[in-house]
């Protein structure tokens, strides 16, 4: 199998052909999540569909609390556990082959996130590996939010990033299995541009009375290749200098 490294500050991460490659929007999903109050307040977190272990990893960095990171795609639960081994975070983070609508729902976790799949329009691919990772054939986003809903906690937070045009689709969903939006992060590559992936943070119940969601925008580029200085400070903790650089 073909392997390239990706080098963080403070961590590499292994990959090869039976997952996903490391993109850039998992790395502001992550980036954004591992700066936020929520990751902080976590003692029990639950990775779902962890692929090379990235976001866990990169959760660390940032918190004590205990992750267990799940992918229904042995493999790349297999090349998780390879990544927090290499990086030495086996007391920290577990890896599991789990499909989450199977997971024992009398564990419960204070935070649970996914960068699931979306690609449901999408062909479907020759390989299986991107048949069940690129595309919802096994887990929709109505059975995702089902599932992972009895994984929370009473006070518990869910969140993941999922593409903007679905919104309503995604809205409608939460408000099914009764729970509140908190906060949505509208990313965009520029701010003149329309938002192409959001950002949910979602609760099982109301915080302070509040039932107005917080609405944000996360904008990537200042002007074509330089990020914004919003941006910049948020991945300058685990992007190396280069890559901060060229974009």
């Amino acid at each position: 199998m073909a392997s390239k490294n990706f080098q963080f500050k403070n961590f590499l991460i292994q990959q090869d052909d039976s997952t996903f490659k490391i993109t850039h929007d998992t790395c502001i999903f992550g980036s954004y999540i591992a700066n936020h109050a929520l990751l902080k307040n976590a003692e029990t977190i639950l990775e779902v569909g962890c692929g090379t272990g990235v976001l866990s990893i990169m959760f660390a960095q940032n918190t004590k609390a205990k992750i267990v990171a799940i992918d229904i795609h042995e493999p790349a639960t297999i090349l998780c556990a390879k990544n927090i081994d290499y990086n030495n975070l086996n007391h920290q983070i577990t890896a599991i082959h789990k499909d989450v609508s199977l997971f024992d729902f009398d564990t419960k976790f204070d935070l649970i996130i996914s960068n699931p799949p979306f690609f449901k329009e999408s062909l479907l691919s020759n390989k299986e590996v991107n048949k069940i990772a690129k595309h919802d054939t096994t887990l929709s986003i109505q059975n995702f939010i089902c599932a992972t809903e009895k994984l929370l906690i009473n006070n518990g937070i869910l969140t993941f990033i999922y593409p903007s045009n679905l919104d309503e689709v995604v809205t409608n969903y939460i408000c099914l299995h009764k729970l509140f939006i908190k906060q949505k992060v509208h990313i965009k590559q520029f701010q003149h541009t329309k938002p192409y992936l959001t950002i949910w943070i979602i609760t099982k119940q109301i915080i302070n009375n509040n039932i107005v969601p917080i609405a944000e925008d996360l904008v990537i580029y200042e002007t074509q290749g330089v990020f914004t200085k919003l941006l910049f400070n948020q991945l300058e903790p685990y992007y190396l200098e280069q890559a901060l650089k060229h974009k």
